[in-house]
C-alpha cells in the first residue's frame, strides 16, 4: 500500500531525531521538572507529533505526514498515531488508543482526535483536521488497522505486528478504544498506530456522476478502458459519461478538462451527445474553466456523453505516465474522474556498417589480396533506425589493421586512441560525438597504407598474419600478398661431462662409466622467413639413458624454460621467425658397465617439413684405474725398497694414461659434426 511505503520514509526521521532527544532528555528532564515515578506519554523533545495524517489518494511517497490534510470527497485519507512512553524503566500498563471521528464533514471539514492512555497514566491527545472540497461522509476502512511496535531500529513496515489479544482494529473507534498491553518506558518500545477512512460525498436530491474512459485509436483499440498506452505520435480518444442518478433535474452543469501537457488535443475532435443530438463543444473553454453543457434529467439515458482527441509526442524519450481528470459542476456538486496514458518512450536503434576500398588497384579490398603499400579506405556507416534521436560516438578498433598497416588520413576530426585492452581494440580510431535523429545515417571514413616492407613479426593467433581484421557490424577481413621467402635451419650438437665438472660444451669429451653427460642442440633460423612446425628430436646411443630427474630445457626468447616432452620422441616449435635462435639442454646418464674406449656418439636432427638436418658429439669412455693396496714404508735399510716399489707403480699408472690418451687422440680424428 502506498501509505506502507510513506511511513517507512518517516520513520528513519522519527527514530533519527528520537536517538538525539533520548540524550538531550537526559540532560534537562530535571531542569523542567519530569515525574519520574511513573509512566507518561509524548513528552520528551524529539517525540513526534501525536496525529497526523496523509492523503493516500493524491499524496506521493515524497509527500510528509501533516496536519491539516486536504482532499477532495472520495479520497482515501491516511492516520497515523505515534506514542511513547518517556519514563525510563516504567510500564504503561493496559495502554489504550482510542480515536473519535465524525459521521460527516461540517463545512467540509472534519476533525478527528486521538488519545492515549494508561492504567493510573495521565492521557494525551492530539487533534487531525481534514479539508475536503464539499461536505463528504467518513468512513473506517475495514481491516485497515495496522500496529507497529517497538520502532527502536527500521521496522519491515510491510509486516505489520498482528493487533493483540485477538482484536480485530474496530476497537480504535469505540468507546473502550485499541488496548495495545502495556508499553515499557524507553525510546526502543515507541510505536505507531495506523488507520484509513474513506470519505463519501453526500448525496444530494439532484446528483451528479461522472465516468472517464480512453482508447488508442492509433492501434484500433475498440474498447474505452481507465488505462492504455500509446507510442510516439500515436493518438488517443477520451470518453467523459456524466448522468444524474439523483431525484430531481440538475440545472446549468458545466464540464471542463485537465488536459496533461504531455498530449495534444487533436482539432476539432471535442463532440457532446445528449438526447441523441450531437454538437461540438468550444475547445478553449473546455480546458480551461469550462463549458455549459445545459441541465441533466435524471437517469443514465439523459446523461451526456464527451468525446476528443489527442496525440502524444514526437519523441517521447523517458517513459512516464500522464493522468487526464474531468469534471462536472452543478451548484455546490462537483464530481470527477480520471483516465491514464502510459507514454511508451521511443528506441534507440544504431546500425553499424562497413566497406574497405583498395584506392590503389581501384577494387573491393575484401575482393582481391592487398599488397605491400596499397592504400585501403575503409567506410563506416552508423544510421539510427530506431524512433529517437541520440547522440553517439562513433569508434572502430582497428588494432590488429596497424600491425601491418600505418594510418594515411581520417575524416571528419577523428583520432587514433589507445587503450590499456588487447588484441584488436589496443588501438581505435575514434571521432567526436555527433546527433543521430531518426532515419540518419553518419558516414566516417579514414585510409590506411599497407607496409612495405611488411614486419618480420611471427604469427601469434591473429596477429601478423597478413590480413588486416577488424568488425564494425560486419566483419572486414582483407589478406595481404607477402613476397615469398625461404626459411634456412641450422643445428650444432654438443656435450660436457657434469660428473668432471666440465664447464664449456664441446664437440667432443671423455668420461668414466657411469658419468652423467648434459647435451645441448643449439638451432637457428638464418633464412627471411619463417620455419613453421620446426621438430627437434635426439637419438640416445646405446648405454645411455635419459636422466628424468633434471628436466629438460629450451631457450627461445632469452629465457629458459622447462619443457616437458621427452626429447627423445621429439617436439614441436610452432614457428621459429627469421634470425631467431634457441637451443635445448638435457641430461643422461651412461651406464656402469662400459668397456673402456668405446664411442658414445649422439645424434640431434631438426626437421621441418620433409627435410632433416642433423649434428652430431661423442664422448670416449675411460677406464677407472684403483690403485694397489701398499703397506706403509719401513724405517731404516729397508726404506730404499718400499720406495722403489712405488715407483715401478706409478711407472705402470703412466703407461696405461699414455695409451687411453693415443687412443681418444685417434678417436678424435674420426669424429663428424
Amino acid at each position: 500500500m502506498k501509505w506502507f511505503s510513506q511511513i517507512k520514509k518517516k520513520l528513519k526521521y522519527v527514530l533519527g531525531v528520537a536517538a538525539a532527544a533520548l540524550l538531550i532528555s537526559q540532560v534537562i528532564s530535571p531542569a523542567i521538572g519530569i515525574n519520574a515515578d511513573g509512566p507518561r506519554f509524548n513528552f520528551l523533545p524529539g517525540d513526534q507529533e501525536l496525529f497526523r495524517g496523509f492523503n493516500s489518494t493524491r499524496d506521493t511517497q515524497d509527500d510528509d505526514w501533516r496536519d491539516p490534510v486536504d482532499g477532495q470527497a472520495g479520497d482515501v485519507i491516511d492516520g497515523l498515531i505515534y506514542y511513547h512512553n518517556g519514563q525510563v524503566n516504567t510500564t504503561a500498563e493496559n495502554t489504550t488508543i482510542k480515536v473519535s471521528m465524525p459521521a460527516q464533514t461540517t463545512n467540509k471539514t472534519a476533525v478527528l482526535s486521538a488519545t492515549i492512555s494508561a492504567d493510573s497514566v495521565a492521557a494525551v491527545s492530539d487533534t487531525l483536521t481534514v479539508n475536503l472540497d464539499q461536505n463528504a461522509t467518513l468512513k473506517l476502512v475495514p481491516g485497515s488497522v495496522k500496529w507497529f511496535p517497538n520502532q527502536a531500529s527500521n521496522p519491515d513496515i510491510n509486516n505489520p505486528t498482528p493487533l493483540p489479544f485477538g482484536q480485530d482494529g474496530s476497537e480504535l473507534l469505540s468507546s473502550s478504544g485499541l488496548n495495545i498491553g502495556d508499553i515499557n518506558g524507553c525510546w526502543e518500545f515507541a510505536g505507531f498506530v495506523m488507520f484509513q477512512f474513506k470519505t463519501t460525498a453526500k448525496v444530494n436530491p439532484g446528483n451528479l456522476h461522472i465516468e472517464k474512459a480512453v482508447r488508442n485509436i492509433s492501434k484500433n483499440e475498440t474498447s474505452f478502458v481507465e488505462r492504455t498506452s500509446v507510442d510516439q505520435n500515436e493518438s488517443v480518444e477520451y470518453k467523459i459519461n456524466i448522468t444524474n442518478p439523483g431525484e430531481s433535474t440538475l440545472e446549468e452543469v458545466t464540464a471542463s478538462d485537465g488536459l496533461p501537457s504531455d498530449l495534444t488535443y487533436v482539432d476539432n475532435s471535442l463532440t457532446m451527445t445528449k438526447e441523441d443530438s450531437t454538437t461540438n463543444l468550444d475547445a478553449a473553454g473546455f480546458f480551461a474553466s469550462g463549458v455549459s453543457i445545459g441541465s441533466l434529467k435524471v437517469g443514465a439515458e439523459n446523461g451526456a456523453v464527451i468525446k476528443f482527441r489527442a496525440k502524444a509526442p514526437s519523441y517521447i524519450l523517458v517513459a512516464k505516465s500522464v493522468t487526464n481528470v474531468a469534471y462536472a459542476i452543478s451548484g455546490n456538486i462537483n464530481v470527477n474522474d480520471e483516465a491514464i496514458v502510459d507514454l511508451k518512450a521511443g528506441v534507440v536503434n544504431i546500425h553499424r556498417s562497413k566497406s574497405a576500398y583498395n584506392d590503389t588497384l581501384k577494387v573491393d579490398a575484401t575482393s582481391t589480396p592487398a599488397r605491400p603499400g596499397d592504400v585501403i579506405i575503409y567506410t563506416l556507416n552508423t544510421k539510427n533506425t530506431g524512433t529517437i534521436a541520440t547522440n553517439f560516438v562513433v569508434s572502430d578498433g582497428i588494432g590488429d589493421v596497424l600491425e601491418e598497416s600505418n594510418i594515411v588520413s581520417i575524416s571528419n576530426g577523428g583520432i587514433v586512441k589507445d587503450n590499456p585492452e588487447e588484441g584488436n581494440n589496443s588501438k581505435e580510431v575514434i571521432w567526436p560525438e555527433v546527433r543521430i535523429d531518426p532515419g540518419q545515417n553518419v558516414v566516417r571514413k579514414f585510409t590506411v597504407k599497407v607496409m612495405d616492407p611488411l614486419p618480420d613479426n611471427p604469427q601469434n593467433g591473429f596477429h601478423f598474419d597478413d590480413k588486416l581484421f577488424n568488425e564494425y557490424g560486419n566483419t572486414i577481413t582483407i589478406i595481404i600478398l607477402r613476397p615469398h621467402r625461404e626459411p634456412v635451419l641450422s643445428i650444432n650438437k654438443v656435450v660436457r661431462n657434469i660428473t668432471s665438472n666440465e664447464l664449456e660444451f664441446s664437440k667432443s669429451n671423455t668420461a668414466f662409466p657411469g658419468d652423467m653427460l648434459e647435451y645441448k642442440i643449439d638451432f637457428a633460423n638464418t633464412g627471411d622467413g619463417p620455419a613453421d612446425q620446426v621438430k627437434i628430436s635426439d637419438v640416445l646411443p646405446a648405454n645411455v639413458a635419459l636422466d628424468t630427474s633434471v628436466p629438460a630445457i629450451i631457450n627461445l626468447d632469452g629465457t629458459e624454460h622447462v619443457i616437458s616432452e621427452d626429447v627423445t620422441k621429439g617436439f614441436i616449435i610452432n614457428t621459429l621467425a627469421p634470425g631467431q635462435s634457441g637451443y635445448v639442454r638435457f641430461r643422461v646418464i651412461t651406464s656402469a658397465n662400459i668397456a673402456a674406449g668405446e664411442q658414445l656418439i649422439n645424434t640431434g636432427y631438426l626437421s621441418m617439413g620433409g627435410n632433416t638436418i642433423s649434428s652430431t658429439a661423442q664422448t670416449v669412455i675411460l677406464t677407472k684405474v684403483v690403485p694397489a693396496s701398499t703397506p706403509l714404508p719401513k724405517t731404516g735399510a729397508a726404506a730404499g725398497g718400499v720406495l722403489s716399489l712405488l715407483g715401478s707403480l706409478f711407472a705402470g699408472v703412466n703407461l696405461t694414461y699414455l695409451k687411453q690418451k693415443k687412443l681418444l687422440t685417434k678417436a678424435s680424428r674420426k669424429s663428424v659434426n
